[in-house]
């Protein structure tokens, strides 16, 4: 079967760009804060077939303080670094659960299939890479593993006080393309997945916009004017294509900002003096309500 707009993929595009989402990545960890999340505890949550044998995939799961008195709703955060570099450990991911900890989220923190794993994509992906381009394969295999760790949540609720209906994706570059893929390219795939509560997108992109349905889950989109790695353009595209098909989305534009967490932090960073991950919370609790996620479009000077 043909997965729903997968076929952006065999473009030299996502190629080209990997090569500077990587430049970036080992920078794009930093954030202003000190980590402080909860305790996480550390499981495996599948395993990854690669050229060297099977892979032990971990995830760190960061659960909220308060008693279990429902099942949460729960953010899986993805690294980014081109495919290649990066860990579930950043500690820009860590400060970010530790905020979505205290709002009462649990979050999750994965890692997947890297270059330098050599993954092989099962038979529902492998067939969809356009070329045997390294970083192709491990595209389609982090899509893939993201799916996976999906399934590991919704299959873990009742012990991890995990709402499986209720899992939203937050992505930072590379793993804003997993995100983005996971969520709005699977429909017609055998690969399968809870449907997502909701998208955040953090300077992402490479999504062919013809992928959007109605009623396909809402979508959270921020990105500097100044991105050399992942275009701005792929968010002004995506923005456009999700409201064509009524999809809840907040597009939130840094004017002058670049890629990554030294460029732009989600939390010392404000949208009309409200910081950026206070915005993104209150899109997910207010999908995980049941409610529209407020639609906003703004527009923030790049600070100093």
């Amino acid at each position: 079967m043909m997965l729903k707009a997968y076929v952006f993929l065999k473009s030299t595009v996502l190629r080209t760009a990997v090569a500077g989402i990587l430049m970036v990545a080992l920078s794009g960890f930093v954030c202003a804060k000190t980590a402080s999340a909860s305790d996480a505890r550390t499981y495996i949550y599948g395993t990854g077939a690669t050229a060297k044998g099977a892979r032990a995939l971990k995830i760190d799961f960061f659960a909220a303080q308060n008693t279990c008195s429902a099942l949460r709703p729960t953010v899986l955060l993805i690294h980014g670094g081109g495919f290649r570099i990066g860990s579930r450990n950043a500690a820009s991911l860590r400060e970010i659960a530790a905020q979505l900890n205290a709002q009462g989220f649990n979050a999750a923190s994965m890692d997947y299939r890297l270059v330098r794993d050599r993954p092989v994509p099962s038979i529902d992906v492998a067939n969809l890479k356009g070329a045997r381009q390294k970083v192709e394969n491990a595209a389609n295999a982090a899509i893939e593993d993201t799916a996976m760790a999906m399934r590991w949540i919704a299959a873990n609720a009742q012990s991890l006080c995990a709402d499986p209906h209720k899992i939203a994706l937050l992505g930072t570059s590379a793993g804003s393309v997993m995100a983005l893929f996971t969520t709005y390219a699977l429909d017609t795939s055998p690969v399968t997945r809870p449907t997502p509560l909701a998208v955040i997108s953090f300077w992402g992109g490479y999504l062919t916009p013809s992928a959007f349905e109605r009623g396909d889950p809402p979508l959270f989109l921020i990105h500097g004017t100044n991105d050399q790695t992942v275009p701005y353009a792929h968010s002004l595209a995506l923005h456009k294509a999700a409201r064509a098909k009524g999809i809840p989305v907040s597009f939130h534009t840094v004017v002058d900002g670049g890629h990554g967490f030294k460029s732009i932090d989600p939390l010392t960073d404000t949208i009309d003096g409200v910081p950026i991950l206070d915005e993104v919370m209150a899109f997910i609790a207010a999908a995980a309500q049941g409610n529209a996620p407020p639609t906003q479009t703004t527009r923030t000077k790049h600070r100093d």
